[in-house]
């Protein structure tokens, strides 16, 4: 008998589990969130989970997206080994806002878990106003553990390696379960490489304004 559900709500699946983040560049503390997605939606019997990964790039997120994108499928290529787990991890463009991917997801999906850390915890409640009548977003937040590493560290490291060995070997040891030696001099690469843009734009700001400040000077007196 054919049912008169409409199609669209035949496909909905009861529930999704997804983090919105920056992971600039990505850490074994993210890792570590992308494993406790893995065990709710196992827990769940969900197939997959999803990321939804900021394509920003500045001064403080130094990796481009594609190559946060590189990082992140080689800690999950080593997640999956560790975990055993079939769970499907996808990963987003996170776009202009976290609006487009979500609202994709909630296209099929009317129960949201977005897994964020604990100082997160309160950036998204302003969703719930836009998404479509009868979809939930729950906040699961994470404390951050004891010791984690923060992207902040890892960029200091990063920066501060050039000509100390036990900055890099550190970082090593952060990155061992995750990725190799060519992976990890990549990234200290771009935060060198973004620290050096930054200073230059520094350096050229500061001569602007002193040019600036001669020339309204110089039209004062002209005026006279």
């Amino acid at each position: 008998m054919k049912s008169d559900e409409p199609e669209h709500k035949k496909s909905r699946t009861a529930t999704a589990v997804c983090t919105i983040a920056r992971m600039n560049p990505p850490t074994p503390g993210h890792a570590g969130l992308i494993e406790t997605m893995i065990t709710k939606a196992e827990s769940m019997r969900l197939d997959e989970v999803h990321i939804i990964l900021s394509g920003s790039v500045d001064f403080d997120n130094p990796l481009e997206y594609a190559e946060k994108e590189l990082v992140l499928e080689r800690m999950i290529t080593s997640i999956k080994r560790k975990t055993g787990t079939r769970i499907n991890i996808n990963i987003k463009p996170l776009g202009k806002t976290p609006l487009g991917p979500i609202g994709q997801i909630a296209e099929s999906t009317p129960d949201i878990h977005l897994v964020v850390g604990e100082d997160r915890k309160d950036d998204y409640n302003w969703l719930m106003r836009y998404l479509t009548e009868g979809v939930t977003v729950t906040v699961d937040a994470l404390p951050r553990p004891e010791g984690a590493i923060s992207a902040t560290i890892v960029r200091r490291l990063a920066r501060d390696s050039v000509g100390r060995d036990e900055h890099y070997h550190e970082l090593q040891r952060i990155y061992g379960d995750y990725i190799n030696d060519a992976t990890l001099t990549s990234i200290i690469t771009q935060v060198r490489e973004r620290i050096e843009v930054k200073k230059k734009t520094k350096s050229k700001g500061k001569g602007r304004t002193r040019g600036k400040g001669r020339t309204k000077r110089t039209r004062k007196k002209h005026s006279l």
